[in-house]
């Protein structure tokens, strides 16, 4: 009778736990239990916004996204074409933990399909191990609270706007400043200037080719004797010049983001200089030219100066040896035009 009386209490225990529609962060929901958190806020009216962020558990690493949209003196909703500020990256256990903190003694409740329509949110999403897929609608303990998220996920998106490359109202990108450069160390500033997949998704040809243009670490081509060693690395290093060689015809895409280029002052020489090198020598665009704009190309890079020497330096390609630079870009472009061995 008091086996039956035990099984009776815990059957009941259970059918409760299975009936019940509101849940406790930190008492019915531990932080090891919580896998994703979302929140949107989007405004469609004048000054269009959207904000949106996620927090999320994957492969035993904590990570946050964020993703800011602007789209001033006009009407929404905004597209990803107005995305000013986005990045991923991963959380300590100490964020992780003051993440969860936050959301402690809210509530969490079944999903209901009113959510999402109209209003401006935000829209909060709390995904947890036990939530059957419904009971995933999240409510913060206090308005106090959800602002103090609101400022903590600020604070974690602005930190990553100091070390990442970040993209303008126009579409274009902006890297770290020089001063911000100055101060990491070689490591960090290539990790500092590499702009993650999702952003490389976001962007057109003509901005990939400016990227690759203001590119900060551009210079360090010519610390190398030669030309064609810093090629073979560049992809990797310039992340949006890799992303070029990904897409569909990238020889073309580079000529007219090259045109489409805006003057850089005193800098203007180099940094087309620096472009027509690295596709001169870069194999891997071969057959994506013409003779003719080839030829352009070369044109555009006989100011280029390596290591401060016009000295041709002694490649492998015996009809290109002991010739001047500007000679070697035009014998190079006519070798591109009849195809390379």
């Amino acid at each position: 009778m008091k086996k039956k009386a035990i099984m009776i209490s815990v059957l009941s225990a259970v059918l409760l736990s299975a009936c019940k529609s509101r849940y406790i962060v930190g008492k019915d929901i531990r932080i090891d239990d919580l896998t994703e958190f979302y929140y949107t806020r989007s405004n469609i009216n004048f000054n269009a916004s959207y904000q949106r962020y996620h927090f999320f558990a994957e492969e035993g690493k904590h990570m946050f996204f964020h993703e800011t949209r602007k789209r001033e003196n006009q009407y929404g909703p905004t597209t990803e074409k107005d995305t000013v500020l986005t990045g991923t990256f991963e959380l300590t256990d100490e964020e992780w933990t003051a993440f969860f903190d936050l959301l402690k003694d809210g509530t969490v409740i079944k999903r209901t399909e009113h959510t999402d329509a109209g209003g401006s949110g935000p829209w909060m999403y709390l995904y947890w191990k036990n939530d059957r897929s419904k009971i995933q609608e999240y409510e913060f303990a206090s308005y106090e609270m959800q602002l103090s998220f609101e400022s903590f996920c600020e604070d974690l998106a602005q930190r990553d706007q100091a070390a990442s490359p970040q993209i303008s109202a126009e579409g274009w990108y902006v890297y770290p400043a020089p001063e911000e450069l100055n101060s990491l160390t070689e490591e960090e500033k290539y990790n500092a200037c590499r702009i993650s997949q999702d952003v490389l998704d976001t962007l057109s040809d003509d901005a990939l080719v400016r990227a690759a243009a203001e590119y900060p670490l551009l210079s360090e081509l010519y610390e190398y004797s030669d030309p064609e060693q810093p090629v073979g690395f560049f992809p990797d290093d310039c992340t949006a010049y890799g992303e070029i060689l990904k897409r569909k015809d990238p020889a073309q895409i580079l000529l007219k983001g090259i045109a489409n280029l805006p003057s850089y002052g005193r800098q203007d020489t180099f940094i087309r200089d620096s472009l027509g090198l690295i596709i001169l020598f870069d194999k891997r665009l071969d057959g994506g030219f013409t003779r003719e704009e080839l030829n352009g190309i070369a044109e555009m890079t006989t100011s280029a100066v390596i290591a401060d020497t016009e000295e041709a330096y002694d490649l492998e390609y015996d009809f290109i040896r002991e010739v001047t630079f500007k000679d070697r870009t035009k014998a190079c472009a006519v070798w591109y035009a009849d195809g390379r061995p």
